[in-house]
């Protein structure tokens, strides 16, 4: 598997499991054990498939420090 993908997977799974709270990238760098450029990227790479796919329900937002998995703005009525 490629490991950028594998880094995603991880990040999207914690973002998940901490909900509303979401995450920063420091908490982020320590959990994936990775630094910072990656999870950077990883995050990146994470917006651009959640923003590609208008079928995804879900999207990757910053709140001030912290990222958070929300739902998209065209399904919050729904």
């Amino acid at each position: 598997m490629d490991e950028g993908k594998s880094l995603q997977g991880m990040i999207e799974s914690f973002l998940f499991i901490a909900g509303d709270e979401g995450l920063t990238i420091k908490q982020l760098t320590t959990v994936t054990e990775q630094n910072e450029a990656n999870v950077r990227q990883a995050l990146a790479g994470l917006l651009e498939n959640y923003d590609g796919q208008v079928e995804r329900g879900i999207t990757l937002k910053q709140f001030g420090g912290s990222y958070r998995l929300v739902t998209k703005a065209e399904f919050a009525d729904s």
